[in-house]
């Protein structure tokens, strides 16, 4: 028994890659890595929305949490092991959820969405993020409808 739990022991540490890439190293090598932190509406300073980017497992889990006016909505951002895909899962204090991908576009970090409401209404949604500088982000949502263009800026 001890020999086949040698065995089994030598095997995993074989197959697990030691230098796979993570979710951090995508970022950094993006240019992205900069997304970290608190981002707030530049209208109303972060009455309308607040964004907070943080490090759930360092490297590999970011947390994304929004407030708006009456909704609040957590999100896991992680890169997928096998295929390198970043994917992104999230709900809201509403009961809607979301899931997607994210995806680089001109410099750009994409966020393709399907969503779902408490009530059931089904949709899909692209997030556009745009650093124009290490301090401001522009997002754009498109649902299919005029997009919806913020201005956010990093809290001091």
């Amino acid at each position: 028994m001890k020999s086949l739990c040698a065995v089994c022991l030598t095997m995993w540490a074989l197959a697990s890659p030691t230098t796979a890439e993570t979710l951090g190293d995508i970022l950094r090598e993006a240019g992205w890595d900069k997304i970290v932190g608190t981002w707030l509406d530049a209208e109303t300073g972060g009455d309308a929305v607040k964004t907070t980017y943080k490090w759930r497992i360092r490297d590999h889990v970011l947390e994304v949490t929004t407030h708006t006016a009456g909704t609040e909505s957590v999100g896991m951002i992680a890169r997928v092991g096998g295929s390198g895909e970043v994917v992104h899962a999230g709900a809201d204090n509403q009961g809607g959820t979301a899931v997607g991908k994210w995806s680089a576009d001109d410099g750009d970090a994409i966020l393709d969405l399907e969503y779902a409401t408490a009530a059931g209404d089904e949709g899909e949604m692209r997030i556009r993020h745009h650093l124009k500088d290490v301090d401001t982000m522009v997002v754009t949502i498109e649902t299919g409808e005029d997009p919806v263009v913020l201005t956010l800026r990093r809290a001091k």
